[in-house]
């Protein structure tokens, strides 16, 4: 059963579901104490909580049977544009490198700077596309 206390170091009230005599640690101020002998049952079981916090998850048969949900085009779009910023950024670099587009900065200094940004912005773009995934599928199971 659960045991309601008070703390002797701060005076709040707790519930804890330890016997009289053990030592806990205040969630308040975080003093080691012993749960006093004048606590008091609540009435709630432990075994009672356990079962209202237990969580069924769905058998094997039913998740198999549910629809695979669409990924929504705007998402589709983004992964597709961040495929073509690595991409472009890629080629981009190449071209400078080799010489086939001239900057008048040094060739290898900007080549790196657009490598860098093509993998950082593709990256970027992947991770919101999967957050924005996430979120649909946080607001469908609602």
């Amino acid at each position: 059963m659960g045991l309601k206390y008070i703390c002797p170091s701060c005076g709040s009230e707790a519930t804890t579901f330890l016997r009289i005599g053990e030592e806990t640690q205040c969630s308040h101020c975080e003093n080691r104490i012993v749960i006093p002998a004048s606590a008091k049952e609540t009435g709630v079981a432990l075994e009672s909580l356990k079962k209202e916090r237990t969580v069924k998850s769905p058998s094997p048969e039913k998740a198999s049977e549910s629809p695979k949900q669409k990924v929504p085009f705007s998402i589709v779009v983004l992964r597709v544009v961040a495929w073509l910023e690595l991409v472009a950024g890629v080629l981009l670099c190449i071209f400078i490198w080799i010489g086939v587009l001239e900057t008048g900065l040094p060739k290898i200094t900007v080549g790196i700077a657009i490598f860098i940004n093509g993998i950082f912005g593709w990256a970027l773009l992947i991770v919101l596309a999967q957050i924005a995934l996430d979120i649909r599928i946080i607001r469908a199971t609602r």
